[in-house]
């Protein structure tokens, strides 16, 4: 969504949540920083430890400008997303940088320069802050390649922040929606990181499928940065994310959240949910107890915290998470 106009800042004071008359119980809240841009808002909140936002700000930028994507670095309360640039009406006029912007969403400093035609789109950074990933590509000529922008090939890239330079490149990953990266893919040793692959979606014709997906099967992949390798860690499975204390992986697999517990390749089963329901995101909470899990069934939204120890929902108040895009910490 495009805004023409620098957005003011909106401060709401932090509120004591939830006592209810006669007992002495308080809701839970969802504990650590969130940032929050919900669809079909210009308003980007950004909580900590409330259900009440404590800033928002405008979405910032003008007709040939927009600021998105935002997603927290680890170490300080500092934001990465996206600059995307329209300066003409050519394809090649467009490209998008990847951006370091403060809490309030004010930009601080390019971290990648993109070249025309050329969209920079952020993952997530690693636990320390000295590496970001990113994906990248190029958009087509329409005249040549009509259908390439539906479901562009990317490529992963590695972005060392000391250096600002780029330091490993996956070229040919796969196309959005079969490929898949959520917030948190770093394992903790700082040269390791997961996505998953699923050959779900496709674009035929009459000659049979218009598009290669990329390399590798469906599952979760770990590449070694050290070592240059690429490795299947769980077949079939999808959505994979870090634990925040240590390297468990949760995902989704056949409609379960599973846990994956690297050093001794041990799979345990946490949930499971109706067959009718579609998991749109999974999260650890910050302090690596529990997960998130937003899913949808018949137009309607659901959202689950899951006890790892038990496998159990918690009680908590949701601010909509599902309904938007979100990073957390």
């Amino acid at each position: 969504m495009m805004s023409n106009h620098k957005g003011s800042l909106t401060i709401a004071l932090l509120a004591t949540t939830g006592f209810t008359c006669g007992q002495a119980t308080i809701d839970k809240v969802l504990q650590g920083l969130i940032v929050l841009d919900k669809y079909q808002s210009t308003e980007i909140c950004i909580y900590q430890d409330s259900i009440h936002p404590y800033a928002c700000f405008s979405e910032k930028g003008n007709d040939n400008l927009h600021y998105g994507g935002f997603t927290w670095l680890h170490t300080s309360k500092t934001l990465m997303g996206q600059a995307l640039y329209n300066s003409g009406g050519h394809y090649s006029d467009v490209r998008c940088d990847l951006m370091e912007f403060d809490s309030l969403g004010e930009p601080k400093r390019v971290l990648y320069k993109a070249i025309g035609g050329e969209l920079a789109w952020t993952e997530f950074s690693s636990w320390d802050d000295k590496f970001v990933l990113f994906t990248t590509h190029h958009l087509p000529d329409p005249s040549v390649q009509p259908f390439e922008g539906l479901m562009p090939m990317l490529a992963l890239k590695v972005l060392d922040m000391t250096s600002g330079a780029v330091v490993h490149i996956i070229d040919s990953i796969g196309r959005p929606p079969s490929y898949q990266m959520n917030e948190s893919p770093w394992l903790h040793d700082g040269h390791r990181f997961v996505w998953s692959i699923r050959h779900t979606t496709r674009l035929i014709d009459d000659d049979g499928d218009l598009f290669q997906h990329g390399s590798g099967r469906n599952g979760i992949h770990m590449f070694d940065m050290r070592a240059g390798t690429v490795t299947l860690l769980v077949e079939g499975a999808e959505m994979a994310v870090v634990s925040p204390i240590k390297d468990i992986l949760a995902y989704v697999k056949e409609n379960k959240i599973c846990v994956f517990d690297i050093e001794s390749s041990t799979e345990t089963i946490l949930f499971t949910f109706g067959e009718s329901e579609q998991i749109r995101t999974v999260h650890w909470s910050p302090d690596g107890s529990a997960i998130f899990v937003g899913s949808a069934k018949s137009h309607s939204i659901k959202e689950r915290l899951i006890d790892v120890q038990t496998g159990k929902e918690l009680p908590f108040t949701s601010i909509g998470m599902t309904n938007g895009t979100y990073s957390w910490k």
